[in-house]
């Protein structure tokens, strides 16, 4: 029987203390299979936080660990690498806290790892990202998919991704995730792109270092698209998992250093492209347009764009939701440049030149 290890990051506080209770249902979630171990690893919590945490793995098959080096602001990474490295499962999920998924979602996950054969193969999971009245009230997941298909926004924010299933072996050869990247963002990147580096599904496009962010999955260009051909296939078929809605002040540092890990996550992808034999099973020709992939998909499944657009824009007559505004004020203040590039106003966008948003690839 194989063993799936589910590696469970955490660092809580006085303004994060539902992540006790996310944590604790969590485990209780995986706790039901025999052949799942939990991982939680603990970042330097105060106490009492840090006691609530280790009640909370006192159930079998659940291992706590300490954080060996808790880095400030908050290093998603390096703390997961903590929790392989005591994995005893040949297969690992990274799952965090702020997750939920339906009764279904480890049948798919360990018939993927039944099934998996290369040590390279991995399986990326979608995720639908709740707003906070979608956070609030519990529904079945297919209700929030069918939702965000039919373009409403009153319980998805997105669709965007969120858990792995690596190898383990593979994920340490590979050397883990970067413990250079702190604070939120780019580490899912990082680690994805050398992912597919050694599983290519085919040609990249000439713009694939090209980081453009949309709302929209059926607008993804760069590296965005290339990864959507490996996870978007499982919101339909599963597994797939929502995103609880949380606070995201600015004053809080983990949320501000969004702009340096975005830039080390250009250097890091082409530092390792330059390796020899990354990217060797590469083929041509160059993958479809993702939006062709995703209404080929969708009409697979019976969901046609026509009557589904959520994947491409909004449904008509729905409102511009409330925190699309505090977004914009977010990327105003985090990337003022991508801010004035990206704006679709030209006399906004004219001013891009005084922050150094020239349009790159």
């Amino acid at each position: 029987m194989k063993v799936l290890s589910v590696v469970l990051p955490i660092r809580c506080s006085a303004d994060k203390d539902y992540l006790v209770q996310r944590l604790d249902s969590s485990l209780a979630s995986f706790g039901r299979y025999d052949d799942v171990e939990c991982v939680v690893v603990d970042s330097a919590s105060p106490a009492p936080y840090a006691a609530a945490i280790r009640r909370a793995c006192q159930r079998d098959r659940c291992v706590w660990v300490a954080d060996p080096e808790p880095q400030q602001p908050f290093a998603p990474g390096s703390v997961r690498n903590a929790g392989a490295d005591r994995a005893s499962g040949e297969h690992i999920l990274f799952f965090d806290v702020d997750l939920w998924c339906d009764d279904d979602f480890v049948g798919h996950v360990m018939r993927w790892a039944e099934e998996a054969q290369a040590p390279e193969a991995f399986l990326p999971i979608p995720c639908l990202f709740l707003t906070e009245a979608g956070t609030q009230r519990r529904r079945p997941l297919d209700d929030y998919l069918r939702s965000a298909l039919a373009g409403e926004n009153d319980w998805v924010q997105h669709v965007g991704h969120s858990a792995v299933v690596v190898h383990r072996k593979h994920f340490l050869k590979l050397g883990g995730y970067r413990a250079e990247y702190r604070g939120h963002g780019c580490e899912d990147f990082d680690l994805l792109h050398r992912l597919v580096s050694f599983h290519p599904m085919g040609k990249r496009a000439a713009d694939y270092y090209t980081d453009h962010k949309t709302r929209f999955p059926g607008d993804y260009r760069g590296f965005r698209a290339y990864f959507a051909y490996y996870s978007l296939p499982h919101l339909f078929d599963g597994p797939y998992t929502a995103h609880q809605w949380h606070p995201r002040p600015l004053t809080r540092p983990y949320y501000r250093r969004r702009l340096e890990n975005e830039q080390l996550l250009q250097q890091a992808m082409r530092a390792h492209d330059a390796d020899d034999g990354v990217w060797s099973a590469e083929r041509p020709p160059e993958l479809p347009p993702i939006a062709e992939v995703i209404a080929d998909l969708q009409s697979k499944h019976g969901f046609p764009v026509d009557a589904y657009p959520g994947l491409f824009r909004w449904r008509d007559g729905v409102e511009l939701p409330p925190h699309t505004v505090r977004s914009k004020l977010r990327k105003l203040y985090l990337q003022p440049a991508a801010f004035f590039r990206d704006s679709r106003n030209p006399l906004v966008r004219g001013l891009r030149h005084l922050f150094g948003a020239e349009d790159r690839s």
